[in-house]
């Protein structure tokens, strides 16, 4: 069972993080704020049921089926404290959603230079 989860989408750009006590928080790039989440926006366990399915081996760019596909990727804390790697592709139509849902749920202003998701 996770006890946290990343997800940035595209690679580096937004991320959503999840932890296990229903804390969560939206971010942009390499810039430091995390904007809170409302509690319970989301739950880790059914996150991670959602993008199960679409989890591939981070593999080096030459060694992916198409080098050139967008990816972003998916980081997994585990009960047992050991942190796993995933790509994910092409995933507009359903990484859309949930970071329109991180959005809609923001606990204070988000920062004008924001980008739209």
């Amino acid at each position: 069972m996770p006890v946290s989860l990343s997800v940035a989408y595209p690679a580096g750009e937004h991320r959503l993080s999840v932890s296990r006590n229903g804390d969560a928080f939206l971010a942009y790039a390499a810039h430091p704020k995390m904007i809170p989440l409302a509690p319970g926006t989301f739950d880790v366990q059914a996150l991670y049921e959602q993008l199960a399915p679409h989890l591939h081996p981070n593999l080096p760019r030459e060694q992916r089926p198409d080098p050139e596909a967008i990816y972003g990727t998916v980081q997994v804390l585990d009960d047992q404290g050991r942190t796993s790697h995933f790509l994910i592709f092409q995933a507009e139509s359903w990484v859309g959603p949930l970071f329109q849902k991180a959005r809609d749920n923001v606990q204070e202003d988000v920062p004008s230079w924001w980008p739209p998701l």
